[in-house]
């Protein structure tokens, strides 16, 4: 798709190698387009991975079976805005793109929709993600909603 979106950028971090049908299948998008960069794995605590942030201001995630995929989550606290499926279990609220359904046509609408907000917009929205997503995905807070389900687990069978 973004071969047809020759304006936008699309950086692609994951274990593609890993995946040598998926490899074969999209070789040509992802290794002979201009605004297609595709790096394989990157440790997130990498000057690499900070480098490719800068560069980005959305993450793109469409997937029909993740539960609040962390690869998603680890971004967001950064502020790049989801675009992801409701399936994706990922909670976009205010300041995400929802892909309607997981068809060519409906991504690509959605990438257009990102990226014909003004820089504004993307500075807002990007703000509440990053604070959303430190707000409640941060240790102390996922440590706090354990405790608080163990409490009443145990209250419950007292």
């Amino acid at each position: 798709m973004f071969k047809e979106l020759p304006d936008l950028h699309l950086h692609i971090c994951g274990p593609i190698d890993n995946e040598p049908k998926f490899k074969d299948c999209y070789y040509e998008e992802l290794y002979n387009y201009n605004n297609i960069h595709t790096y394989g794995f990157i440790n997130i605590q990498s000057k690499s991975f900070k480098d490719i942030i800068d560069k980005c201001a959305f993450v793109i995630f469409p997937s029909c079976s993740e539960g609040e995929p962390s690869s998603v989550i680890n971004i967001m606290v950064y502020g790049l805005i989801p675009i992801v499926t409701n399936t994706a279990g990922i909670r976009i609220k205010d300041f995400g793109i929802e892909i309607k359904e997981l068809t060519h046509e409906s991504i690509k609408e959605s990438v257009i929709k990102a990226a014909k907000l003004s820089e504004d917009e993307i500075k807002k929205r990007s703000l509440k993600c990053a604070n959303d997503t430190i707000n409640n995905y941060s240790i102390e807070k996922l440590s706090y909603e354990l405790k608080k389900a163990l409490i009443e687990i145990l209250g419950k069978k007292a």
